[in-house]
Order: C-alpha cells, then structure tokens, then sequence
C-alpha cells in the first residue's frame, strides 16, 4: 500500500520499488528501485547529452538520454537477484552486462516505462 500523502516531488529523486512481470504476465520475486526521469541526476544526464548534440554539426536527430542509460541512471538498487546461487549486487557494472544481455532485453526495458510513469506521479 501507498499512503497518498507520500507522493511528493522527493520520490522522484528517492525512487520507488517496482516488481517487474515475466514476459507470461506472471511477477518475478524480485525489485528494482527506479528513480524517475525528471529527477535531479537524470536530468543532469540529459543535460550534458544536450550540449553534446548541440554541438553536432551534422544536425542529425539523436536521442537526448538512450534507454541504455536510462536503465543505468533510473534503476538504483535492486533486490532479489542471484546469479549461480549467489546474491547479484546492483553495480555499475552488472547493470551494462544486463543491459547487453539480449535475453534479459524484457527486464531491462521495465524500468525505462517506470521511471516514466513515475515522473506522471510525482508532476
């Protein structure tokens, strides 16, 4: 349960714990922690981006932030998750190799939905 007063801008930075759905439909026995993207560090993400691209000369389109690093940025903890029976800590690194993993592509395109959902809340 949420108590409606708990949604205040602060969740935005702080995050929220969401449990994913198997591609069945069926909900996994673990979380992700996922800030939204209106949230100070994401923004401060996009914001460098956007220099970069303005000072692209070919004028070409480009996405500000790639769903790569809205999974790097976005997710903040995890909980639940082992790897060979051993607990899988939420680590830089360990978010690119799930990232990377094509057969992980529908978990790690969850938390780019929430933290967009998220950021509809906490407006």
């Amino acid at each position: 349960m949420m108590d409606l007063n708990s949604l205040t801008e602060a969740i935005v930075d702080e995050g929220v714990w969401f449990t994913p759905s198997f591609p069945d439909g069926s909900k996994g026995d673990f979380d992700f922690l996922v800030i939204g993207r209106n949230s100070s560090e994401y923004r401060r993400i996009a914001l460098k981006n956007l220099v970069k691209l303005s000072s692209n000369r070919k004028g070409a389109v480009e996405e500000v932030v790639s769903s790569a690093e809205t999974f790097l940025v976005c997710v903040k903890n995890w909980r639940g998750l082992t790897e060979g029976g051993k607990e899988y800590p939420c680590t830089r690194e360990n978010k690119e190799s799930m990232y990377k993993n094509p057969k992980l592509r529908w978990l790690t395109e969850h938390p780019d939905s929430v933290s967009g959902s998220t950021d509809q809340v906490c407006r």
